[in-house]
């Protein structure tokens, strides 16, 4: 489904503000603090009930009320419209789909699933193994309906084991919930490692694309407990350290994914890191989309250290994807640019061009 109507109210600096959207590429453009980006993260609020920006709902409610609404219109054409909606009063939030109450975070985001790329978007490179996980967790979360009961079985026993590891019990606690651990353990990383597999095909692919380049590029899945041995024979083996420590080192809690190209050695700009993960995002988003799962693609400050070439063929490799695309930019596109529809925002009012 795409997202053909948003109705703002009362959210951040918009008193009202309401957009009529193209089903694949949308651009929203304006000065710095005229209120592009919080059109973006209202449509991530809807889909995911929490800002990218903000750590309370609170922060997100204009300073002349005491609560926001953001309204959407789901379509898969333009005759049926499914209403979506989310409010936000006394510190509560609640959402609707088709009129039905929706209570927990995980329905919302099925029903709307949207990837953002943000101000952060860097860390998946720089700020180690974790954003790299939740980029993999949060991707088979779309593609795989098995895996999120898997991961929360794991979690549950890795904290039970890391409890009884931390209070130093005996061995024979500690072991109780080691079969556990690696039966959904292995089930995580059988579920990464086929991820990983499929993306890597379409990932070469477009980021060759974007950074005009003839080397193979490939993603590595990369386990998080000793190679040649199972889990469980590692969890077994690494009694002691993980007595000694008081917490589990082993296990796909402690994965990462690995870049590999033909050269011994490549070097990534800034520029280039941000076209490489616009690629990892944009080669989920084809994944998904070859399951019949659609995704919508939200991307903040566009333009930022990417120059007019390289935006060009970043917008042709969104629009390849087919997917429903909302991004901000300092600039109005030029006139080569593929873009369907265009909004520019000027202190707070929408203006479709």
């Amino acid at each position: 489904m795409t997202l053909v109507n948003l109705q703002v109210t009362d959210f951040r600096n918009f008193r009202s503000a309401e957009l009529s959207l193209s089903p694949e590429l949308n651009i929203i453009y304006g000065d710095n603090a005229a209120g592009k980006t919080s059109l973006l993260e209202a449509i991530y609020v809807l889909g995911r009930a929490r800002s990218f920006r903000a750590t309370t709902l609170q922060k997100l409610v204009n300073n002349k009320s005491y609560q926001f609404t953001i309204f959407g219109r789901l379509s898969e054409d333009i005759n049926n419209t499914v209403p979506l909606g989310v409010g936000y009063k006394d510190k509560k939030l609640t959402a609707k789909y088709n009129t039905m109450d929706i209570s927990r975070l995980s329905t919302l985001a099925k029903y709307f699933p949207i990837v953002a790329l943000t101000g952060n978007l860097h860390q998946i490179i720089e700020n180690g193994p974790k954003y790299r996980r939740q980029f993999m967790d949060w991707a088979l979360f779309h593609v795989e309906p098995q895996y999120e009961s898997c991961w929360k079985i794991y979690s549950r026993a890795l904290k039970q084991r890391n409890a009884a590891l931390k209070i130093g019990t005996r061995l024979s606690e500690v072991e109780v919930w080691e079969n556990e651990l690696a039966k959904f353990g292995e089930k995580i990383d059988s579920y990464r490692l086929g991820f990983i597999q499929s993306l890597t095909e379409v990932f070469s692919t477009i980021f060759g694309s974007l950074v005009n380049c003839n080397d193979e590029f490939i993603l590595k899945y990369m386990y998080g407990h000793k190679k040649g041995f199972s889990l469980l024979e590692t969890l077994k083996q690494d009694h002691t350290k993980d007595l000694k420590r008081g917490f589990t080192q082993a296990g796909p809690h402690r994965a990462d994914i690995t870049f590999i190209t033909s050269k011994s050695e490549y070097y990534l700009s800034r520029g280039q890191q941000k076209l490489m993960i616009i690629a990892l995002q944009l080669s989920h988003i084809v994944v998904a989309r070859n399951l019949g799962i659609h995704i919508h693609f939200l991307l903040d400050d566009f333009g930022a250290e990417l120059d007019k070439v390289h935006q060009k063929k970043v917008l042709m490799a969104v629009k390849a994807t087919k997917a429903q695309c909302f991004i901000t930019m300092l600039e109005k596109t030029q006139k080569d640019f593929p873009v369907d529809r265009l909004f520019h925002v000027k202190q707070n009012t929408v203006i479709t061009l």
